[in-house]
This record gives structure tokens, sequence and C-alpha cells, in this order.
């Protein structure tokens, strides 16, 4: 599969690699390799020692756990929301709120928010076993389960934590550039954003629906942010952006005054989302952006996911960390996307299983049921 060469993915494979070995190596100490982090020039090797939960007496998570959660770029909404998460799983030692055992993740648990390149890059990560957890969209994540392209091969020992929020897809052009529909990207520079990332997969089906192609259109492979800054230096005409709204880097564009959002609708959208089951209609609702009426897109679920392998109990007492109405202020003072989440959407819009921890706290929670 095509990966770009500074990938999350690429980055840390050579690192991970001789750290792994030395760890399995003769000395005969055999763990597991949860995350590998490099932060501030610091390298952090998170290990876990893998625990089964009995059904009567929950088992210990051993103290020192680094989880890393790989999110997107900084100026995106997977970054911002995960440090909220991060915050709010965290059991520092010592931690006056993390008292009650239920408000926080196990004992000595440290979360570690990587700025990532986004969804398929997250997801060989956490698959390669180079990141503990990572935020993806759904679409991706099924397509990777399932060993659909861009996948070479089923991952299929992904497992999802939760559900998290609807992510919209953005089309910002120019005002006054003379695109007002998708049909009007013929023979335009548009940035589809890089390869491996989900706004690149959900754009390019997009632009497929409704025949443009690099044969008609000009397609630039950068990152939002740097798109932000051609569209305003007469680079590119257009470029597509995935992300709950509001989403900083198209914010600071309207406030501008000097954008406009193209609606993605049309009967070629509606037969995409009918033929894609993890595409759905949405609506960036009115007031969102300045100036910025109501408009017409496509969403799609992003997902916290993690490997089949990760502990049962550090994945459950996560999740029901994350849910503990207790923590409910630390997300309402967050970005919109924390404001927005809830446990009933944490089980919606997944394609594959839940991780056997997380399942188990939903069941107890009654949002699932054993059927």
């Amino acid at each position: 599969m095509t990966q770009s060469p500074d990938s999350f993915r690429h980055r840390f494979m050579t690192l991970t690699r001789g750290f792994r070995a030395w760890l399995q190596g003769p000395g005969g100490l055999v763990l597991a390799v949860g995350t590998v982090a490099v932060a501030a020039g610091a390298l952090v090797i998170g290990i876990f020692v893998l625990a089964s939960r009995p059904q009567d007496e929950p088992a210990e998570v051993s103290e020192g756990i680094f989880f890393e959660i790989a999110t997107g770029s900084v100026t995106g909404t997977y970054y911002p929301l995960g440090n909220v998460i991060a915050s709010v799983i965290a059991n520092p030692a010592g931690s006056v709120r993390c008292i009650d055992v239920a408000r926080c993740g196990p004992p000595g648990l440290t979360p570690a928010v990587q700025a990532a390149e986004g969804s398929v890059s997250n997801i060989e990560a956490v698959h390669d076993g180079f990141a503990a957890s990572a935020f993806a969209q759904a679409d991706v994540v099924s397509l990777a389960y399932n060993g659909d392209p861009p996948f070479e091969t089923s991952y299929s020992d992904l497992r999802v934590i939760s559900g998290l929020y609807g992510e919209s897809l953005h089309l910002v052009v120019m005002k006054g550039a003379g695109i007002e529909t998708l049909a009007d990207l013929h023979g335009h520079r548009v940035s589809v954003d890089r390869r491996g990332s989900g706004t690149y997969g959900v754009a390019t089906r997009v632009l497929t629906a409704m025949g443009l192609s690099a044969a008609n259109t000009e397609l630039i492979y950068e990152r939002p942010e740097r798109s932000a800054e051609m569209l305003l230096a007469g680079e590119i005409d257009a470029f597509f952006y995935v992300a709950g709204s509001p989403v900083r880097a198209v914010q600071d564009l309207t406030n501008l005054n000097l954008v406009a959002l193209v609606p993605i609708e049309g009967p070629e959208v509606n037969a995409l989302i009918a033929r894609e089951p993890y595409l759905t209609a949405a609506t960036i609702p009115d007031g969102t952006y300045l100036d910025i009426p109501e408009i017409h897109t496509i969403g799609v679920t992003a997902l916290w996911i993690c490997r089949d392998d990760a502990p049962f109990e550090l994945v459950y007492r996560i999740t029901r960390a994350l849910w503990n109405p207790a923590n409910r202020p630390l997300l309402d003072a967050g970005p919109e996307q924390a404001r927005i989440l809830s446990p009933r959407d944490a089980i919606a819009g997944v394609p594959i299983p839940f991780h056997p921890g997380a399942e188990q706290y939903y069941l107890e929670a009654g949002l699932l049921t054993e059927d």
C-alpha cells in the first residue's frame, strides 16, 4: 500500500524494531510492546503485561503504564480531543481526583497523545504494534478490518474502544472563485490531503462519483494546514478536509471572510452514500463558521481503536473512566467534539467488534445486550 515517507508508522518502525528485539532477546524477558512515542526528544516505551479479568473480581493492572493515543494534526479535531480524553483517563500517582478508582483509568496510567498523519497511518500503527490506540474514521477502519484497498490484507486484530462523534467533509474554496458545486471542480487545482489520510479516502470517492479524476482535475496531496496556506496564496483552488466541525483550520479561514464552503450533495453523492454503509448524509449547521449558511455534506463516525490483545482490564477501566459521570465537567470544558461525546453515541456506527474490555463496560452500563 502507499505510504507517505514521513508517516507515523515510518517514523517509528526503525526505532521500535531495535527495542522489540532487545525486550524479547536472549535475556528471556518476553513482554508486549504497546506503544512507542517520541516527545521532546525522549523515547517512551509503554510495556503492557497482559491481564485477564475474572467474573467475580477485577484483575489489577500493573502500574507505570504509558498508553499512546495516535490522533491527527494539531489544528484538526483529533488532537485536542485526544488531550481531553487523556486528562479523563489518566491516573498519575497521588492524584486526588483518582481516589475514586472508578473515575480514572488503572493506577499509574500515563496517556501519551501523539500528533499523527491520519486514519490509514493510525490504523497501521495500531495493527503493527507501534501505537496502543488511535482515532480513525469508521469507513477506513471497516476497509482495514475487511482487507479492502488501500489495505493489502485483513487487519482483523482491530477492535473498538468507543465511537466518538460524527465528522463532516468540508470543501473549502475562495469566495468569487466560481466554484459553487462539486461539478465546478472540473479543471481546477484541488487538494485531497495526503495519501493515507481519511480525508483522501472520502474526497477521492466523492470525486470519482462525480466523474472527476486526475485526468480532468489537478489533484494536490497536501495536509489541510498547508492547503489553507496554498489557497490563500492562489496556488490551489479548493481543498477537502474531513473533521468534526468547527475545525480550527477552516475556522481561521472563514474568520477572514475570504472563503466559502461548497455543498457536497446531489444524485451522485446520494448514490455514493447508498453504496458506502459508513457514509451518511450530514449538515454543517448555520453559524458553525462565520457567515457560512447551513451546508449539506457527507458524514462519517470517528472511532477510538486498539488491538484485540490489549489487556482486558486496561481497556475496561479506560472505558469506564471515559464515561464516568463524574468526569463530564472535563469533557464539557473541552472543544466541541469533547462536549458532544455521549455513551449512547459510543456504540453507534461501529463497523467492527468492540474490544472485550470495552464491551464488558457497555454491557454493565446497559448500552449493549448479550444478543
